[in-house]
């Protein structure tokens, strides 16, 4: 009889959602009245609002960094900066005597290389800059190391006084390549090699690197194009940044006279900081509705969802009792819960949808990023973007079982709805999105409202 049960439950959970009330009425009947399945289903609408995040803590280096401007008809301007450091060469002991040196050989250039680019005029000139960190500088990366956010100031790290190096390209033959060298000053050059010959221990490690030679670089990309005599702003120019290093490059004759060309590499690794400053400007551009709020990244807008709790465990008629859930005395558990989250306006925005949505109780946002946790489908869930449907489904079936059996339950939940990305080693790992998404969310009082699918089921 056991599978019976079994058998009809799972029946149910299927039919639910596609039948009527009497014809899930007649499918129970089928059994004893003692074997009598409860089974009930309800939809409820969900609220939100739109949260304007400021800030957000970055991780100490990252795969990829954003440089540049990006202006968008609906979420305005995105604003990016690049705060580096560097690590100092693993092999400056090797460097070549200057008696075997080539003449005007040695340079140094700051190697950037690029994935992506989003010009909006490829006649646009795109000027690139490299500032030293002359005012302070960051701790070298440990888990015990200051934490630092997004909205770094740039007047506490530099004044923009010493310019090492910068270029002006136009768009059109930047995209030729996706890499671009950056000519360093010669006082920066000279400055490493004063020292690789009167303090060599400067270049031991990167504290001492940092500390006593190179505090790092402050990078900035702005456009601007040409009409007439009038050199104008441009607008989004915006690239996505995989790498930085530094490179002494230099020449030298050997033993049998032969020309050798070598570069000594201060690499951006994950033993030093590299970090966007990210900034938006809205413009009142993005509107006030009840009907939908906004998320987008990086660093932008999150949204709050109000869980209506008590109005779910009333409508229900759900009894807790010691940490069990129970209906007229017959224990049940939710079998299904998912929120569904659609988008709209596409046509008002040029940025695509995070692929991934993190939905996470409000208060753990903070210690969940901190100490890079994995969702555990409780306090916290992940959904992917379904194209084909345009929405992301929750699945906050072990939420809702949670709360439900919590005596103390509070009325109302507040989580928070945050673009992330997703990487997986040993186990899952999420992170804030630090790329240009965008999304338009429908609340409970628009069109095909945000809403709550709920199945509760158990035996009488």
């Amino acid at each position: 009889m056991k599978k019976i049960k079994l058998f009809f439950l799972l029946l149910l959970a299927i039919l639910t959602f596609s039948c009527k009330d009497d014809e899930i009425d007649l499918i129970q009947a089928i059994l004893p009245e003692d074997e009598r399945i409860i089974l009930k289903t309800d939809t409820f609408h969900v609220d939100a609002v739109t949260i304007h995040t400021d800030f957000i803590p970055l991780k100490s280096n990252s795969s990829s960094l954003l440089l540049g401007t990006y202006i968008d008809s609906l979420f305005g301007k995105t604003q990016a900066s690049i705060f580096s450091q560097f690590s100092c060469p693993s092999d400056w002991s090797n460097y070549p005597p200057e008696s075997i040196l080539i003449a005007d050989s040695t340079r140094l250039v700051l190697l950037i290389k690029f994935t992506e680019f989003a010009p909006i005029d490829s006649y646009e000139d795109i000027t690139i800059s490299a500032y030293e960190m002359n005012l302070g500088s960051f701790e070298i990366p440990s888990p015990l190391s200051q934490t630092y956010y997004s909205n770094i100031n740039p007047s506490s790290y530099t004044d923009e006084s010493i310019l090492l190096g910068s270029i002006t390209k136009r768009v059109d033959n930047l995209l030729k390549s996706t890499n671009i060298e950056i000519p360093l000053s010669d006082a920066l050059k000279d400055k490493f090699l004063t020292a690789s010959k009167n303090n060599i221990g400067f270049f031991a490690k990167e504290t001492d690197f940092i500390n006593n030679l190179f505090k790092g670089m402050y990078i900035t990309l702005s456009s601007s194009k040409t009409i007439g005599s009038l050199v104008l702003q441009g607008e989004t120019a915006m690239m996505k940044v995989n790498s930085l290093e530094m490179s002494l490059k230099y020449a030298y004759k050997n033993a049998g006279n032969s020309v050798i060309q070598e570069a000594k590499v201060f690499p951006a690794n994950r033993e030093v900081r590299q970090m966007n400053r990210i900034s938006h400007s809205y413009d009142g551009k993005v509107p006030v509705t009840d009907s939908i709020v906004y998320v987008n990244s990086p660093a932008g807008k999150h949204a709050n969802i109000t869980i209506p709790l008590k109005r779910i465990k009333e409508r229900f008629a759900i009894n807790t009792i010691n940490g069990i859930t129970y209906f007229e005395n017959k224990k049940i558990s939710v079998s299904h819960c998912v929120l569904r989250v659609e988008l709209t306006q596409f046509e008002k925005t040029s940025l695509p949808a995070p692929p991934y949505l993190l939905l996470i109780k409000k208060d753990a946002v903070d210690n969940f990023f901190k100490n890079e946790n994995s969702p555990d489908d409780i306090s916290s869930t992940v959904a992917v973007y379904n194209e084909t449907t345009a929405s992301y489904d929750f699945n906050l079936a072990g939420y809702l079982a949670a709360e439900l059996k919590d005596e103390n339950m509070v009325d109302f939940d507040s989580l928070s709805l945050i673009p992330v990305t997703i990487s997986e080693t040993n186990t899952l790992i999420i992170q804030y999105n630090l790329g240009l998404y965008g999304a338009s969310i429908r609340t409970k009082n628009s069109f095909s409202p945000m809403h709550m699918s709920i199945l509760i089921s158990g035996f009488k």
